[in-house]
């Protein structure tokens, strides 16, 4: 469910590490940084802050992490968030909804979120801006900037153990939209037992299943679904395919084709449109020929259309002109795609089996005319200007809400 993904991406961002040698450049404070959470247990309170017209809004949770995977984490304000527990081993998750007196069994929601230092990797600059001081204790500061227009990332990281102190996630649509800080923090043993699976009398569990993504070729994916599935052409400077899978909505399916560059992550999904229909309002404008609907929730935005009888969806917490550019680059018109491939095999002077290749292993045309020529990636992608906000404490009572509707009980 995305409303855990938001939080996951919220507080998966805390990571811890030893005492060692003091990190000189961008690359090495990031990686410090990526490796600590396998190197050291500790407790820290943090308080997650949305910006919004009527006055900040904060939620505090406190934090216990046992190495390298393990997480506790219990929600102490507001009031209507206190008493939400979430125990998540790496592997699995728990968690409980005390207004439901419901337990949720699912996967690590750790799982979902890209490694940052991947970043570097991916062709994003990483800067090292400076020193500050956050809990009382002495921190980089350093920005991950994706070349794809994806959003920011300032993290403040602990010079002493490589624990990310304060986060802060911006885009020029809505400036700085969520902080992550750590008020207090202590690092030592923590007790094996507050990661056990949590007990309650008289409560219900279900199963929440995750969507298995692995890295399929288009045509794997198509005979899995029962219909053709479709790559972008091009995908934003930076963004790679990093797997498929079929989602299953009662008798219909979809496909999921997830693409990331290191820092964000932008899931498309398709299906014929007669077999899934628009979700009900959001803003119609165009791109190009085609109609396309944007709809807000929380983090994430979310871009609708339909072309040749398919419906497509980008989902994503980038900058809506990075979503823009999966609408103008996906067009299921298969002859369209065999002239693409013919004009690169041609120019490339290689079979155009070769590019089709690239293409079926989910490639953009300039990612596999990079890959033939053996140099980088083109680049592309302008964001535009959004001043919506949304409230932290809805998007998690949403959560609720639908895991109600999903377990009632019926007749």
């Amino acid at each position: 469910m995305k409303e855990a993904f938001v939080l996951a991406t919220a507080l998966a961002l805390v990571a811890g590490g030893p005492r060692g040698h003091d990190a000189t450049t961008p690359v090495e404070v990031l990686r410090k940084a990526a490796e600590a959470p396998l190197r050291t247990d500790y407790e820290a309170v943090q308080v997650l802050t949305v910006p919004r017209a009527e006055g900040a809004e904060t939620v505090r949770v406190v934090v216990w992490h046992r190495r390298p995977h393990s997480y506790r984490m219990e929600f102490l304000a507001p009031r209507r968030l206190a008493g939400r527990l979430l125990v998540d081993d790496g592997q699995f998750s728990w968690h409980y909804e005390p207004s439901l007196h419901l337990l949720i069994r699912g996967p690590s929601l750790a799982l979902g979120v890209p490694p940052l230092a991947g970043a570097v990797a991916r062709g994003a600059a990483v800067r090292l801006l400076g020193m500050d001081v956050v809990a009382g204790r002495p921190a980089y500061l350093v920005a991950v900037l994706p070349a794809s227009g994806g959003p920011t990332r300032r993290l403040w990281v602990d010079r002493a153990t490589g624990l990310v102190l304060k986060s802060e996630a911006w885009d020029s649509e809505r400036g700085v939209y969520l902080t992550n800080t750590v008020i207090r923090v202590g690092f030592g043993t923590v007790p094996e037992e507050l990661f056990r699976v949590p007990r309650y009398r008289g409560a219900r569990t279900v199963e929440l299943s995750g969507l298995p993504l692995k890295p399929d070729r288009l045509s794997q994916l198509a005979r899995a679904a029962g219909f053709p599935v479709f790559a972008p052409s091009e995908v934003p400077e930076g963004f790679r395919y990093r797997g498929g899978g079929v989602a299953a909505f009662g008798g219909s399916r979809a496909v999921l084709l997830q693409y990331a560059d290191g820092v964000t992550i932008v899931s498309l999904f398709q299906a014929p449109a007669d077999r899934a229909a628009s979700p009900p309002g959001g803003v119609a404008f165009r791109v190009g020929p085609v109609l396309a609907r944007s709809y807000a929730a929380g983090l994430y935005r979310v871009l609708v259309w339909e072309r040749r009888g398919v419906r497509f969806g980008a989902v994503g917490d980038a900058p809506v002109a990075v979503l823009r550019q999966f609408v103008v680059a996906t067009d299921p018109d298969p002859s369209v795609e065999a002239r693409r491939v013919a004009e690169v095999a041609r120019k490339l002077g290689v079979p155009a089996d070769r590019v089709a290749d690239l293409r079926d292993q989910g490639l953009g045309f300039a990612q596999a005319r990079a890959a033939l020529e053996g140099h980088g990636w083109e680049a592309a992608g302008a964001p535009n200007r959004s001043t919506e906000t949304w409230s932290l404490a809805e998007e998690l009572e949403r959560f609720v809400r639908l895991v109600r509707r999903s377990t009632v009980r019926r007749p």
